[in-house]
């Protein structure tokens, strides 16, 4: 695998990606941006878009998946949109569309935990956004892999670091109308390890076209 920290040539794909190849650096972009216009957009717009419990139980269940795009308030929307863009710059060390297709698959996977665990776990919740969770998840993913490329082990300090930040319950922007979630965030990087251990799996027990099929590409970095 191709170490991510070392390329030094990230910027010149970034803005020159081969043709025919979809890269992290592009996918993590537009993913910003739509949750950039979406933050920036009229806020019937984005009322309309939140997870709405009674909404949702009229029959608008897209919110389920919109709301994880809608940030109502300025911190939250910097805390979720910067890692995106350092993925995209950053993690960027080949893969194409095989790498963004394991960010889409971490990130769907995660949002569907947390939208579950939200609707059946916490019924007293009315109102959510935000996609710090799964944020959470794909982060599991960015440092482990950077573990496997350098063989830091201090990579592997996100996941207690971010574990104890999760247990406690640090609450940055408390306020009468915004909450802090950090059961979502657990649940997104609990999300995270269950993927990655899923890997290992499939990579030891030789199911490589699955692994590819899903968007791993160490075999091929190699």
């Amino acid at each position: 695998m191709q170490n991510p920290l070392d390329s030094i040539q990230w910027l010149q794909r970034f803005l020159f990606p081969t043709h025919r190849k979809v890269t992290a650096a592009w996918g993590c972009s537009a993913i910003l941006a739509l949750v950039t216009w979406i933050h920036f957009a009229p806020e019937a717009l984005r009322q309309s878009l939140l997870f709405d419990r009674q909404a949702v139980l009229a029959g608008e269940w897209y919110r389920l998946v919109t709301c994880h795009f809608v940030h109502l308030r300025f911190e939250h929307f910097v805390h979720v949109g910067w890692p995106f863009l350092v993925v995209g710059m950053v993690y960027e060390s080949g893969g194409g569309l095989a790498r963004m297709l394991r960010i889409i698959n971490i990130l769907m996977l995660s949002s569907l935990a947390i939208t579950a665990a939200l609707w059946w776990g916490h019924p007293e919740i009315n109102y959510y956004t935000g996609l710090s969770g799964p944020s959470y998840g794909l982060a599991a993913l960015v440092f482990f892999d950077w573990y496997l490329a350098t063989g830091k082990k201090i990579f592997l300090l996100f996941f207690p670091v971010y574990l104890g930040r999760i247990l406690s319950g640090h609450a940055w922007y408390h306020d009468p109308q915004s909450t802090t979630a950090w059961w979502a965030h657990g649940v997104g990087l609990a999300t995270g390890v269950v993927w990655l251990a899923m890997e290992a799996w499939l990579r030891r027990t030789g199911r490589h076209r699955l692994l590819r099929l899903l968007g791993d590409t160490t075999g091929q970095e190699k």
